[in-house]
């Protein structure tokens, strides 16, 4: 069998068609997404230091449909969260312009800080937590569900 002409813009496309219409094996998908966590392994990991559904050491429920408000400190950041059924607003500060990821158990979205330091993103109910990127630092909360 002959090599193809890859000069030829039509067998080019058809090659790279052939290549793009397989479907991505589930475990590739996985080692995938188990790599992007290992790009962060020297972040940061920042500390639950408030949370609404905890008083006095005791684990409270929260009103039906009430926002869950949690904060979280790594050094000199504060990372203020306001999580609902479907959203998460948070306030980091001081302010800088970081980028903020917010993964879930079903994916991740990618958003940034303004200049008050003040970010939003819809979330699904469920477990969920921040990778915030600003310059060489790295802060990465931990998992907390709604």
């Amino acid at each position: 069998m002959t090599d193809p002409d890859l000069n030829d813009d039509d067998v080019l496309l058809a090659l790279l068609h052939d290549a793009l219409d397989d479907d991505v094996p589930d475990d590739a998908v996985r080692a995938a997404i188990d790599a992007f966590g290992l790009r962060q392994l020297d972040a940061e990991l920042a500390e639950l230091v408030t949370d609404s559904l905890v008083d006095g050491g005791v684990t409270m429920r929260a009103a039906e449909g009430a926002p869950r408000l949690v904060t979280f400190r790594a050094d000199d950041l504060s990372i203020d969260l306001e999580l609902s059924e479907s959203l998460v607003v948070g306030v980091l500060t001081p302010p800088a312009p970081w980028t903020v990821i917010v993964e879930t158990t079903r994916g991740m979205v990618r958003t940034a800080a303004d200049d008050l330091g003040r970010f939003r993103s819809a979330i699904e109910a469920g477990r969920v937590r921040l990778h915030l990127l600003g310059g060489e630092r790295g802060v990465v909360t931990p998992w907390i569900t709604r």
